[in-house]
């Protein structure tokens, strides 16, 4: 456009803009074309109460919040929400009431605006003490953003009538003697940079500042109504800073272990709106990720070199595939991909995060600066990673649709008949859309990374969804599961880091960055584009040939005592393992110049474990040790030898036994929550520490590291087995969302030289870890701490 062009659409826009809209074939029943006068009128009398109601609930605060807390701990859950209906009788009654309201296909205007504001989450005991903690030692306008953010979800589903005011941005001061919220005039060009891109759109700030000032009224009143007997309730102070009272019980991510208690992150994501917002801790979250890093480098590696692992994994996603059956090819394909992406994803992830705590160290007191004061580069940073971490949610969603379309007792949800590549979502038959699941999944596989809607509260209501009705939770098998936590875990480090920052992002969510409309995108799909060249390399490779599980190829009996007939089975199962993944050197040799080129993908430090020849034991057994072969050392030919011989058995897939695991996750919650192991160490200085363990305990650390030598079989290993297993031997838990579970070692150099946390996988639908993923636990296990069977003895 020209200059007069320019000026021409200016002029309209700020004269007539319902005209220009129309001009252009916008269609604007929905769009509130406000006056100046109308939106700065209301913005003066909202501020008003705003800050009044704040001062009130300050003198109340300080005057009474030892009270209050009492109080409201002593009530009885009926008599909370009684108080709650009397304060704001438009209240939600669950918890993510907006998401609720659209599964039923239902409109709430409090349910869109205060999705905060519910009987679920506030009727606790907790959670509105820290709200009122919260809300009245933080000035409005450090919620400003956070309270913005939560119009995102309503707003994408439009749910709400967006507002539209040209040439002007709502400006937010701290001052009290100003007005709270001013409009300010402004130019579209001056909103291209972050830094100084701090001020709101008129329409999200209108909405913001409607909901702070019927949420700061709504805490008032619950605080008359605790306080009912006080009737000189007085607020002749009420601009005194309030003493720094101890803080309600709440829930962090521990790094320190400043807290024993073992907490979820469904329960930090559900107290996250009830707590001031702050900068967080980057630090914890890493620790999170840099687990999920180490998880999926160890899953690529165990299917490398067990083929019991790489059995049951593949075994599992059969089971998930309705249609081409035999199409072992595609199967074995999307498994080892989708792995190498796995751990793509994480391991970026993690450098992001890492770049960004790097440029906080770079900053001079970061934790005692306001955001305007942050670096330019540190500013460019955070929104740059923010909107990897939102383009890559977006494509894992789109990678892990097919598995969720094809999987049997999900199948009868989805419209097509046949899996489309290019469908923008999953698409529910008309018989189901009243079903909460399929409209969820539905929801979580939109794949386009433009779109501004948050997917960490379907991931949380999914997760609530299986936990609350086991039927549904039936229709979720293993291989889904897994991909669902793994989903949740990801949503929740994506909200997290959005929060760190909300101002960064308060607009319409992450599309509002400075950069996205071009450099961000290329540079995110070129992160993928990375490894896209090793996929199609890899489906390339007849998978199908060494990779078929079919006529015993990789049976192993590595959970049977050691005999010379079982040392062959071992051996060939090994030998087909190794000549499936040599087909894949070569093809990533030959079409991307080899593993080298992949850093993250690069194993060549890790040590292939083969079984050794069959020797006959002496009088006294002896361990059967494992032959050490370097995978930088490893020859493509190394195991062609007799490959193409007859397998000793003719047998298909053992069957897997199933059942319907109706206990849910809430009550695996609290079995172990009520867990208090005593830790028992035996250690010195010049000696690796022995853990003296009870034979609960030793039971598990025996399969862990299953010795060939031992007589007897060995079986499955219960999931709190394990879980009470790693609490004797110190490790704190906690559950990531669905299925994932982070295990931290205590902080203590003299006992655990390795810091970092590991994160297992709880079994779903049976309650029991097959012997193969427990071998696959304790290769980690091994891998990460250094552990061996003998470092556990039996206590006296």
């Amino acid at each position: 456009m020209t200059e007069d062009a320019d000026m021409i659409t200016d002029e309209m826009l700020r004269t007539d803009p319902k005209a220009y809209f129309t001009s252009q074939g916008f269609w604007t029943a929905n769009i509130d074309f406000a006056s100046l006068e109308a939106v700065q009128s209301n913005a003066t009398i909202s501020s008003y109460n705003i800050i009044h109601n704040w001062l009130i609930l300050r003198a109340i605060m300080y005057q009474h919040e030892g009270t209050i807390r009492k109080r409201w701990q002593k009530k009885s859950r009926k008599g909370r929400e009684a108080i709650l209906v009397r304060a704001f009788p438009g209240i939600s009654k669950q918890h993510n009431p907006s998401l609720h309201q659209h599964l039923l296909g239902l409109f709430s205007r409090e349910a869109t605006l205060f999705p905060h504001l519910n009987l679920e989450d506030l009727g606790q005991s907790t959670p509105l003490l820290l709200f009122l903690s919260a809300r009245s030692r933080t000035h409005p306008k450090a919620w400003i953003a956070h309270d913005s953010r939560l119009l995102v979800f309503g707003k994408e589903l439009h749910q709400l009538q967006r507002m539209f005011l040209y040439g002007y941005r709502m400006h937010f001061t701290e001052d009290i003697h100003q007005v709270y919220a001013t409009l300010k005039v402004e130019g579209w060009e001056k909103h291209q940079h972050a830094k100084h891109n701090l001020d709101m759109m008129p329409d999200s700030g209108t909405l913001a500042l409607l909901i702070q000032r019927d949420t700061l009224s709504f805490l008032v009143k619950v605080c008359q109504l605790i306080l009912h007997d006080i009737s000189d309730l007085k607020f002749d102070s009420p601009r005194v800073l309030i003493v720094k009272l101890p803080e309600p019980a709440s829930h962090h991510l521990d790094l320190d272990h400043s807290s024993s208690e073992h907490v979820s992150l469904s329960t930090i994501a559900a107290e996250a709106p009830y707590r001031a917002p702050s900068t967080g801790n980057l630090g914890a979250l890493l620790a999170v990720v840099q687990a999920q890093t180490e998880a999926a480098k160890d899953h690529l590696w165990g299917l490398r070199q067990d083929p019991g692992y790489f059995m049951e994994i593949v075994r599992d996603s059969h089971k998930d595939f309705l249609r081409n059956k035999c199409d072992w090819q595609r199967k074995t394909g999307n498994i080892i991909n989708m792995s190498l992406i796995n751990v793509q994803l994480w391991s970026k992830t993690a450098e992001w995060i890492q770049d960004v705590i790097e440029l906080q160290q770079r900053q001079e007191d970061f934790g005692k600066l306001d955001i305007g004061n942050w670096s330019d580069e540190y500013i460019d940073a955070v929104i740059a990673r923010g909107w990897y971490l939102h383009w890559w949610s977006a494509a894992r969603r789109f990678l892990v649709k097919e598995a969720i379309f094809h999987s049997p007792p999900l199948r009868h949800f989805w419209r097509d008949a046949r899996y489309s590549e290019t469908s923008a979502r999953l698409t529910v038959k008309k018989e189901h859309q009243n079903d909460p699941l399929a409209i969820l999944l539905s929801m979580l596989t939109m794949v386009t990374p433009r779109n501004a809607t948050p997917m960490y509260p379907v991931a949380d209501q999914i997760e609530r969804l299986l936990a609350a009705e086991p039927t549904q939770r039936a229709k979720i098998t293993s291989h889904v599961q897994n991909i669902l936590s793994d989903i949740r875990v990801y949503e929740e480090v994506n909200r997290q880091f959005h929060e760190h920052s909300p101002m960064l992002y308060k607009q319409f969510g992450i599309q509002w960055c400075p950069e996205a409309p071009k450099d961000l995108v290329d540079k995110s799909r070129s992160m993928l584009d990375d490894v896209f060249p090793l996929t199609v390399a890899i489906r390339s490779t007849d998978l199908a040939a060494h990779g078929t599980p079919t006529e015993g190829r990789f049976v192993y009996p590595a959970d049977k005592r050691r005999t010379a007939q079982r040392t062959v089975q071992m051996q060939r199962a090994e030998q087909q393992l190794d000549l499936f993944w040599a087909g894949i050197d070569r093809a990533v040799d030959d079409n991307c110049g080899g593993w080298a080129a992949f850093p993250t993908l690069d194993f060549s430090d890790r040590v292939l474990e083969r079984t050794q020849d069959w020797i006959s034991p002496p009088s006294k057994p002896t361990s059967v040790e494992s032959i050490g072969i370097p995978l930088s050392l490893f020859s493509l030919d190394l195991c062609t030898q007799n490959a193409e011989e007859s397998v000793l058995s003719k047998a298909d897939f053992p069957p897997a036994k199933l059942k319907t695991k109706t206990r849910g996750i809430e009550s695996s919650d609290s079995k172990l929550e009520s867990l208090n192991v005593p830790l028992s160490i035996q250690s010195n200085s010049t000696e690796k520490i022995v853990f003296k363990l009870k034979p609960r305990d030793m039971k598990v650390f025996q399969t862990l590291f299953h010795q060939p030598s031992h007589s007897g079989e060995q079986g499955q290993v219960k999931w709190l087995d394990l879980v009470h297993a790693m609490a004797a031997t110190g490790f704190t838990y906690q559950s990531l969302g669905g299925s994932a579970w982070q295990f931290t070692p205590p902080v203590d150099p003299g006992h655990f030289e390795v810091q970092r946390g590991i994160s297992f996988h709880e079994p779903h639908p049976e309650s029991k870890i097959s012997f193969w993923m427990a071998r696959q636990v304790g290769r980690r296990l091994q891998r990460v701490y250094g552990w061996s069977i003998d470092r556990f003895v039996l206590g006296e």
